[in-house]
C-alpha cells in the first residue's frame, strides 16, 4: 500500500490587515492519502501548523510527502523523492503574505499609474432571489436598459444579462420539475447583470474602483460589486 502525505500552506481573507486579502499564512494543514486510510480520523490529519511541526508530523507517518507552499509551487520533501517535484528547500522561510491574486492591493498611490480591468456585478434593487420568477424574467429588459444606459459612458464597456438569465431559466426548469419551493436548487451562474471594462490609468485599486463607480451613472438602489485587476495580471 502506497501512503503520501499531502501538506498544503493554509490561505484566509483577512479583511482587519493593513492591506484587506486574502493572505498565505506560513501554516500548513494536510492529511494521510492510503488506501482505507479516512484522512478525517484526527491521526491522519494536521492543522493549522507551521512549517517544522508539519513536515515532522508527516515525515513520521510516510517517507512520501508532497508540500504546496502558496498556491503552486509543489515540492517533495519526504524520505523518498516524489517524481517530477524538486526537493523542498532546506532554507525556506515563510512568512504570510498577500495571495498572488490580491498582490495588486498592496499598491500605493505613489506606485506608476497602470491599467486596470474591471468586473462589475449588479443586482436590481428589491430583487428578491428570483422568487417571484415570472415577474423576474418579465423585469430582465427594463433592468437589462438600465444597465446599458449606466454604463453607456464607460467606453468600450459591455454589458451582459447572460448569468441572470441563466440563473432565473435554471429556476423555471427546477419549477417545471415540481419542486417545492427551491430547495436542491443550485446553479453557478450570478444572479447579477455583469459589466466588463478597462480603465486607462490608476495607481491602486481603490483608485480603479472609484474610476469605475463615476463610469457607471444613474445605479441608485441597486447593489453594485466592482473586482480590478491590473492589466496583464494573470
Amino acid at each position: 500500500m502506497t501512503t503520501t502525505v499531502h501538506l498544503a500552506e493554509d490561505d484566509e481573507s483577512d479583511h482587519d490587515a493593513p492591506i484587506q486579502g486574502d493572505h498565505f499564512t506560513a501554516r500548513f494543514s494536510g492529511h494521510v492519502e492510503a488506501d482505507g486510510v479516512d484522512p478525517n480520523e484526527p491521526d491522519h490529519r494536521i492543522d493549522g501548523a507551521d512549517l517544522d511541526t508539519a513536515l515532522t508530523w508527516a515525515r513520521e507517518r510516510s517517507p512520501r510527502v508532497q508540500v504546496l507552499v502558496g498556491s503552486e509551487d509543489l515540492y517533495s520533501a519526504g524520505e523518498e523523492p516524489l517524481p517530477d517535484l524538486p526537493p523542498l528547500p532546506a532554507d525556506l522561510v515563510l512568512e504570510r503574505h498577500l495571495a498572488p491574486w490580491d498582490t495588486s492591493r498592496a499598491r500605493t498611490e505613489s506606485d506608476p499609474p497602470v491599467a486596470w480591468h474591471a468586473r462589475v456585478e449588479l443586482v436590481p434593487p428589491g430583487y428578491d432571489g428570483g422568487l417571484d420568477l415570472d415577474a423576474r424574467l418579465h423585469d430582465l429588459d427594463a433592468w437589462g436598459a438600465v444597465v446599458r444606459r449606466a454604463a453607456a459612458g464607460w467606453p468600450g464597456a459591455t454589458v451582459s444579462d447572460e448569468e441572470m438569465r441563466t440563473y432565473l431559466d435554471d429556476a423555471h426548469a427546477t419549477r417545471r420539475r415540481g419542486r417545492d419551493g427551491f430547495w436542491g436548487f443550485g446553479t453557478s451562474s450570478a444572479q447579477a447583470f455583469v459589466v466588463t471594462g478597462s480603465v486607462d490609468a490608476a495607481s491602486t485599486a481603490a483608485q480603479a474602483e472609484d474610476q469605475v463607480r463615476k463610469l457607471l451613472a444613474d445605479l441608485d438602489g441597486w447593489d453594485v460589486t466592482i473586482d480590478v485587476e491590473p492589466a496583464g495580471a494573470d
